[in-house]
């Protein structure tokens, strides 16, 4: 499935930097590097920091301290921050291709279930049609034997099922039916 293989590639290629990542972790340096947002914070606490100090007049070693204070209180909260969430965009890349792969095999198994079952349906069908044909047969020459016997029975005098007795006409046997019981219990 043509379509689907870079989301799978992606998945696939994602998995070492994230072994990578979950053994060794990474310093606040490698995640100032991937997320420029530990950067931006660094810069703008210290532009801070030093302008309140240079503002106040008091630009020396207290400032040099809170700037040192600040970097560690950065690395404290933020970095963790920023790496759970590289830990998640890799994890979520090598899940996103795992279910690539295996929304693929489910196609696949589908796909092949689907077909089993045409085939499974065409020949129930085709047995089905062959099963009527053989059924029609089977009652037509039935059909025929009862015709024949009976024509044989009228021919040789014997009454018909149902009481029916044969009537000779000129070019065939007509059929008139005998009375029947119930005319004889009629009210009147």
């Amino acid at each position: 499935m043509e379509i689907t293989d870079p989301f799978r590639t992606l998945g696939t290629d994602t998995i070492q930097p994230l072994q990578q990542f979950v053994q060794s972790g990474q310093d606040a340096q490698t995640v100032a590097q991937i997320n420029p947002l530990l950067d931006f914070y660094r810069n703008q606490g210290f532009g801070k920091i030093t302008g309140s100090a240079a503002a106040k007049g008091i630009l020396g070693e207290g400032t040099l301290k809170d700037l040192v204070d600040y970097d560690t209180q950065l690395s404290s909260t933020i970095v963790p921050q920023l790496q759970q969430q590289r830990f998640n965009q890799l994890y979520d890349l090598v899940r996103l291709g795992g279910n690539v792969a295996t929304g693929q095999g489910t196609t696949a198994v589908n796909t092949a279930s689907n077909i089993g079952n045409l085939f499974t349906g065409k020949a129930g069908a085709e047995g089905g049609a062959v099963m009527n044909a053989a059924n029609s047969r089977t009652r037509g020459a039935g059909n025929l034997l009862n015709l024949a016997t009976a024509a044989a029975g009228a021919a040789a005098g014997v009454p018909l099922p149902g009481g029916s007795q044969p009537v000779s006409g000129s070019m065939s046997t007509v059929y008139q039916p005998q009375p029947s019981v119930m005319q004889y219990f009629q009210p009147g």
